[in-house]
Parts: structure tokens; C-alpha cells; sequence
């Protein structure tokens, strides 16, 4: 009964997706369904009638006079197949266009949903195979859902039309008729969900197909495959991977023509048997040879519609259990969300960020990524944040940026827990640039753009922001400057150096304006020059701006006003750069280390 319940839901859902994706296509499909399943039934009435006219207008029947009338239902006859080819190649439009409305609809809420759901989700690999199934499914299942929903619709109207005409007939034979087919209906159920267990199961071994896939094609990967020849081990491994899928899918798919085959055979000897019956019942005179012939049609096409209801039945069925990994998806709720009455952020723009007490650990597991952390960032300040790799550096910076919620303790803005505010309306308080930044195949100007989507594409502050950070020159050299596509990926798109792309990250935290900037190694790719170009930029355009660095440079660390040492998760020491050489601490052995490395 519960199997049951939550099939009917999912059947809900999809009807719910056609309808919300587009009212108007679904209005218009409804109509069309149900002409498309009364005019099969207006024809075996025609045709009915064309038997009984023309076997009375038989010489010796007693029905002169009887053709007008026979070619008058052959002519309502040709008429309503007329009508039927009209309705196939509207209904065929009508679901074209309903099948890519929903389809949209759905990428649309897969991408909303996505965007929506907090990094720790993205950080796991039960959510990767969650968003791959939904992603996966959105491409062709709505299609599949639209046109299985459209089928079935007209097949239930046609054949509750003609299971009417057969039980007025012989009720007797209509159950046997209905009998017959039900086991093989029964048994490709069953193979469908089994096809459904098996696909959840395997999600992990596609992810790794694909990302095996994308390694052996994807231009990132094209240099260091050539160096390293690395195709020769990873093709094999892609190689078997697909094999193991398709043997195991394939297997399946057998079960399931198997069951179709004797479904089809079983149908058949059912029929005969029936036909067999009622031409002798015509024979002993019970029924006119019209009536015959209605019969024998509506049986054949009863049967063929339960086949193909049969059918899409089944396709239903499996596609609304493949709905459930969409809805599984759109069901997640994120934990960082705004509160019902978010406060107002301070309107200022000069107060401090500050962490008190926070600690943290990621879901999933027991180690504390930060423990007991208290910093605090005042405005306009200079602060650097150091320390080896897995310190907890990043972490600050996401807890900062609220893509977490701390364990203990928390983080205020302008003396309120950040909680507080709306996070979308906090974050453009804050402009970042990760390390690992990102190379948008946009044009130049639109890849600082995104630091503030807020802005008019062309407004001044993109240019200003590239100045900041020495983009500008960069730009300024590119063919069409601001609006050269940059990147391989597409056509004319103009390739420029890992510094150079630094600069344009650089310039899209400057291009938020916003009072913290959060730079994570910004001079990582930039050569001496450059690097003292742009904090001779900060010192002189962005004095009253908050910045925080994340560097393992000290030629960086030492601009800071103030330094926080981070080891095992904590803040170890604290001071300039002075005071911490001094102490001849951790700080003191990294400055000192790294200075033996440049010879110094």
C-alpha cells in the first residue's frame, strides 16, 4: 500500500511539473487528448454502420436504395481519420513544446536549488551523486514524463470507450481479454524498478566515468596528459568502468524484453481465442456482421492499446521513480538561511568584523577544523592571516564569508552576530579572492563584472577596479579590449598568462567596493613588480577599505598592520611583523626558513 501511495505521489508530481512549467500547453494537451481518444471510438461506430448499410443494400437483402446511405458513412468515415492524422501532428507540436517548456523548467529549478544549498553540501559526495541524478534525469526525463502522461491520458479515454462497447457485447470475454494481458504488465513493473535500484546504485561509478572522461577530453588536463602520457592507463580504466555498466544494464534489459515477448505472445493466443468465440456467436445469428466486425476491431484495438498503455505504464512508472532523485534534490533544505526578520546591516560601511571563541568542524567528521578562535578585523585595517597548510586558514575565511555556521562561539559585524542578517545582503560587505580563482570565458570586462553584478556592465567602476589591481594594462592590450573574449574555449577567445588572470580576479574583488577584502595569495602568479605595483595601489586607493591576506609570502605578510599565526586550528600568535621576530616563535622559523630559500 505504501509503494502504491508514494507511486501516485510521484505521478502527482510530474502532473504538477506540467502544469507549473506551463498552464497554457497543458490546457492545450488536455483538449487534444481528449478528442484523440473519442475519435478512434466515432470511427469503429462509422465503420459499424458502414457493414450493417452496405451487407443491407446486398442484392436479396431487401435494401435497395441502400448505397447513398453507405457512401454517406464512408464519407464521415474518411472524415474522422482526417481529423485523427490532424490531431496526431497537433498533439505532436503541442508536446514538442510543452516537453522543452518543462525541461527548462526543471534545469531552471535544478540550477536554483544548486545555488541555493550550502557549500557543505558540495563538499560531500552523497550530495555529488544527489545533483548528478537530478542532472543527469533533467535532461530527458520531463520529456519522457510529458509524453508518457499524453499516452496514457488518450489510451485510458479510448479504452474505457471501448472496453464499454466490448462488455455490452460479451462481459465474459472482455475479463478474459483483460486477464490475459495483466501478468506481463505486472512483471515489467517489476524489472523497471529494478532498473531504478540498479541506476541509484551505480551513480558513483558514472561520476567516475565522467570525471575520467573529462580528464581524457577537457583542454585543463591536455598538457600535462601529453607530458605525462597518462592516457595509456587512465583509457583502460575509463574502458572498464563503461563495460561494467553496460553488462550489468544490458542484462537487465534482456529481463525486461523477455517479459515484453511473452506478454506479446500471451496477448496474441488470448485474442485468437476471443475472435474464435464471437465469430461463431455471429454465425448462430446473435450478432449482425456489423456488429462483428465493431466487435473484432474494437478488440484488436483494445489490445493494442493495452499494450501501449502497458507500455506506458511502465515508462511512467520508471520515470516517476527517476523523479524521486529530482525531488530528493529540490526537497534539500540548506542550513545557512536568513533569518525571518533579517536585521538591517550597518549603514556606515566602517564597523569591525570580529570572530569570538568559534569553533568549527566539518560534517562528517570528529576533528575540530578551528578551536577557540578569536580575531578581529577593525576598519581600515591591514591584517594578515599565516600558517602552514591545514592550519584552519581557509575555514576562517569561510566562516567569515558565512558559507558556515560556527560550531561555538560566533561572528559579528558591527557588534552583531552575522546570523543576524540576511547572508546574500551580508556578502556584498565583503570582496574575496580565493587562490584558487576562477577563469570565466567571458570577456574581460564581464569577468570583473561579476564581483558586482549590481553594476551596469559599463559603468566606470569596472575599469577602475582593473586599475587598482593592474589589470587595466593587461586589458588595454587585448584586440578588443573590455569586450575580448578571453579563454580557448570559444571562438577568438584570446589566451593570457596565470598572472595576468590574477589581476582580473584581483579587480573582481576590487570591483565589489566592498569595505573587507579578502585577497588569499594575491600575489601568488604576480612577478616583484607587479606584486609592489598593486599594494602600492592599496596603500593609495584603498586606505579606507578593511583587507585581510591569506599568504605564505611574507613580502605580502609584512604589508599587515597586525598578524594572526594559525597552527592546529588555532591562533598561536599575534602582533606585526616586528614584535613576532622578536619572539622567535612559529612565525619567526617560517619568516626565517623562507628567507634562506630566496638566499637572503
Amino acid at each position: 500500500m505504501g509503494c502504491v501511495k508514494k507511486n501516485v505521489l510521484q505521478f502527482g508530481y510530474a502532473v504538477r511539473l506540467v502544469w507549473t512549467s506551463g498552464p497554457g500547453w497543458f490546457i492545450a494537451s488536455c483538449v487534444i487528448i481528449v478528442v484523440q481518444g473519442l475519435l478512434p471510438l466515432v470511427a469503429l461506430y462509422l465503420l459499424k454502420q458502414v457493414v450493417d448499410s452496405l451487407v443491407a443494400a446486398l442484392p436479396g437483402a431487401g435494401g435497395a436504395g441502400g448505397l447513398p446511405r453507405v457512401y454517406l458513412f464512408i464519407g464521415l468515415a474518411a472524415l474522422v481519420w482526417l481529423l485523427e492524422a490532424a490531431c496526431r501532428g497537433l498533439a505532436a507540436l503541442i508536446s514538442e513544446n510543452q516537453s522543452q517548456t518543462v525541461a527548462d523548467y526543471v534545469q531552471e529549478e535544478i540550477q536554483g536549488q544548486s545555488a541555493a544549498m550550502d557549500l557543505a553540501f558540495y563538499e560531500t559526495p552523497a550530495f555529488q551523486d544527489t545533483l548528478h541524478r537530478a542532472q543527469l534525469d533533467a535532461r530527458v526525463k520531463p520529456l519522457r514524463v510529458v509524453n508518457a502522461l499524453t499516452r496514457v491520458a488518450v489510451n485510458l479515454i479510448s479504452l474505457t470507450g471501448l472496453a464499454a462497447i466490448l462488455l455490452a457485447y460479451h462481459w465474459g470475454v472482455t475479463l478474459v481479454l483483460c486477464l490475459g494481458m495483466l501478468p506481463g504488465f505486472l512483471y515489467a513493473l517489476r524489472v523497471s524498478r529494478r532498473l531504478f535500484e540498479w541506476r541509484n546504485a551505480c551513480t558513483e561509478i558514472e561520476r567516475k566515468t565522467t570525471y575520467l572522461h573529462w580528464i581524457l577530453t577537457g583542454g585543463g588536463y591536455a598538457m600535462e596528459n601529453k607530458c605525462f602520457g597518462f592516457f595509456r592507463v587512465l583509457m583502460p580504466r575509463f574502458r572498464e568502468l563503461r563495460r561494467q555498466l553496460r553488462r550489468e544494464r544490458l542484462g537487465l534489459l534482456q529481463q525486461h524484453m523477455a517479459s515484453e515477448l511473452a506478454a506479446q505472445i500471451g496477448g496474441v493466443l488470448v485474442v485468437l481465442a476471443c475472435l474464435l468465440y464471437m465469430t461463431g456467436q455471429a454465425v448462430r445469428g446473435v450478432m449482425t456482421v456489423g456488429s462483428l466486425v465493431m466487435f473484432m476491431q474494437a478488440m484488436h484495438r483494445a489490445e493494442g492499446i493495452f499494450r501501449g498503455l502497458m507500455q506506458s505504464f511502465n515508462s511512467l512508472y520508471e520515470d516517476s521513480l527517476f523523479l524521486r532523485n529530482i525531488r530528493e534534490l529540490m526537497e534539500m533544505k540548506p542550513s545557512v538561511t536568513a533569518p525571518a526578520a533579517p536585521a538591517s546591516l550597518p549603514a556606515s560601511g566602517r564597523e569591525a568584523f570580529r570572530m569570538v571563541g568559534v569553533s568549527f568542524r566539518y560534517p562528517a567528521t570528529d576533528r575540530l577544523a578551528l578551536r577557540d578562535v578569536s580575531i578581529e578585523l577593525p576598519p581600515g585595517g591591514r591584517i594578515a592571516l599565516v600558517g602552514h597548510n591545514g592550519s584552519g586558514k581557509s575555514t576562517l575565511v569561510k566562516l567569515l564569508l558565512r558559507l558556515y555556521d560556527p560550531e561555538a562561539g560566533m561572528v559579528q559585524y558591527g557588534g552583531q552576530d552575522i546570523r543576524a542578517f540576511d547572508p546574500d545582503a551580508y556578502r556584498r560587505r565583503i570582496g574575496v579572492m580565493f587562490q584558487n580563482f576562477n577563469r570565466y570565458w567571458f570577456s574581460a570586462g564581464e569577468n570583473i563584472w561579476l564581483g558586482n553584478v549590481a553594476l551596469d556592465p559599463a559603468d566606470e567602476q569596472i575599469p577602475a577596479a582593473a586599475r587598482l589591481s593592474g589589470a587595466d594594462a593587461v586589458i588595454r592590450r587585448l584586440p578588443q579590449g573590455y569586450a575580448t573574449q578571453l579563454g580557448r574555449g570559444f571562438k577568438a577567445g584570446a589566451e593570457i598568462s596565470q598572472g595576468e588572470w590574477q589581476k582580473i580576479a584581483l579587480a573582481r574583488a576590487f570591483a565589489s567596493d566592498a569595505p573587507l577584502l579578502i585577497l588569499d595569495e594575491p600575489s601568488s602568479y604576480l612577478d616583484s613588480d607587479a606584486e609592489e605595483e598593486l599594494f602600492r595601489n592599496l596603500h593609495a586607493h584603498a586606505r579606507d577599505k578593511t583587507i585581510l591576506f591569506v599568504s605564505h609570502r611574507f613580502a605580502t605578510v609584512r604589508q599587515a598592520d597586525w598578524i594572526y599565526v594559525m597552527e592546529d586550528g588555532r591562533v598561536r600568535e599575534e602582533g606585526d611583523h616586528a614584535s613576532l621576530l622578536r619572539r622567535e616563535g612559529i612565525y619567526a622559523r617560517m619568516f626565517h626558513l623562507q628567507a634562506q630559500g630566496y638566499g637572503t
